[in-house]
C-alpha cells in the first residue's frame, strides 16, 4: 500500500486491520519522513485495535531503491513498512 503524507492514519489502519484478520501480510511503501510518520502511526492504531482480538503485530522496516519512471535514470529510495500477524494469544 502506498501511503503519503496525507494519507488518512486512521484509514490506513482499517486497511492494515482488514488484510491482516484475512491472514494476508501488508507492506506500506512511502518516500520522505512524512509518509512514513503516517504509516508508523496507522501501524500503531492497527496494533491497538488488534489487541483486543488478541493478535500482537510485528513491523519490518526495510529501504528499497525504486525505479519511478521505468527508464533505469531516477531513482529514489522509498521506506517499506511489512507488517506482520505474529500470533494470537489468549487475552
Amino acid at each position: 500500500i502506498r501511503v503519503a503524507s496525507t494519507t488518512s492514519a486512521k484509514g490506513l489502519a482499517g486497511s492494515i486491520i482488514s488484510s491482516i484478520c484475512g491472514g494476508n501480510t501488508v507492506s506500506l511503501e512511502g518516500m520522505g519522513h512524512g509518509a512514513v510518520g503516517q504509516a508508523v502511526k496507522a501501524v500503531a492504531i492497527a496494533n491497538g485495535t488488534l489487541a483486543t482480538k488478541g493478535y500482537i503485530l510485528n513491523i519490518v522496516p526495510s529501504m528499497v531503491n525504486k525505479d519511478v519512471l521505468g527508464v533505469g535514470t531516477d531513482e529514489f529510495t522509498t521506506k517499506t513498512i511489512t507488517v506482520l500477524r505474529l500470533k494470537k494469544v489468549t487475552l
